[in-house]
């Protein structure tokens, strides 16, 4: 079965509300988004900023006999997460709190990490590609996938505890923090989902 097979696109569209959190009713964005990887049923992935755990749950089911790992730093979002997530708990699932800047898990864990939705939110750019990249396996891939691309936005300018990046910002960031085969596709006029791959050997940033 291949990627299209497993991953679906609906059509429904999007809102403000998605910087709340990922709902069954806003699927998608993220369908959209993990198509652009080649799902194996081993594939070991880590969402950063899983919310109420809807990505993990789909990568459960696209992963069949993989492991899926999800982190937030809000107790309630932990809480959804994890309740919704409750069958694969503790053998093929794991939700923590955790901070972007500081994952705790090993060098070269995951073949995929995810973050839907969450860079508005993210302060230290640097430090947590630098720790996506640890994380990752070589060869592994990071996907950035956003609903909200133009900084102009009105209702963005009024939100203190984020900020929106154009597609081209994204993209830089990708190349300058060391990720090789960055691709980035649009969808929507505003979203945007940009891809990089962990160099198999890394260099010095």
């Amino acid at each position: 079965m291949g990627r299209s097979d497993r991953v679906a696109n609906s059509e429904k569209p999007g809102g403000k509300k998605l910087l709340e959190g990922i709902s069954f009713t806003y699927s998608t964005l993220s369908r959209w988004g993990l198509s652009h990887y080649d799902w194996k049923a081993d594939t070991t992935a880590l969402e950063i900023g899983c919310k109420n755990g809807a990505n993990v749950r789909l990568m459960l089911e696209l992963a069949p006999e993989g492991h899926i790992t999800g982190v937030d730093a809000t107790e309630e979002y932990l809480e959804k997460s994890i309740r919704l997530n409750q069958k694969e708990a503790g053998s093929r699932c794991e939700i923590l709190k955790a901070s972007e800047e500081a994952l705790p898990f090993g060098a070269d864990t995951y073949d995929l990490v995810i973050a839907f939705d969450a860079i508005y939110y993210w302060k230290n750019l640097s430090r947590v590609f630098k720790e996506v990249q640890r994380v990752l396996k070589p060869g592994g891939m990071f996907i950035v996938n956003c609903e909200v691309s133009d900084p102009n936005v009105l209702w963005t300018k009024m939100e203190k505890e984020i900020r929106v990046y154009s597609a081209e910002e994204l993209r830089r960031f990708f190349v300058q923090y060391g990720f090789c085969e960055v691709k980035m596709e649009r969808k929507k006029n505003a979203w945007v989902c940009v891809t990089g791959k962990k160099p198999l050997q890394m260099p010095q940033l």
